[in-house]
């Protein structure tokens, strides 16, 4: 899933996400929270936490060029 805005934890078990970073969803609850995985950038490192389903859109909704790499590694 694509990152749609940013988004800053509140709570501990939560991370920090960035509009048009591409994220793999591990779980949901009844919250709309999401156990999501960022895989590591030049910029931040791997991490694994909630976040809120309001930040989360369709990778298909931009260019696949964009984001080939990232893709390429979270869903191939």
């Amino acid at each position: 899933m694509l990152v749609t805005r940013d988004y800053t934890a509140l709570k501990e078990d939560e991370i920090n996400v960035y509009q048009g970073e591409v994220v793999q969803i591990l779980a949901s609850n009844q919250q709309s929270m999401f156990l999501v995985f960022r895989a590591a950038t030049d910029d931040c490192p791997a991490a694994e936490g909630w976040i809120p389903g309001y930040v989360l859109g369709h990778t298909s909704s931009v260019s696949a060029d964009l984001f080939e790499g990232t893709i390429k590694w979270v869903f191939g």
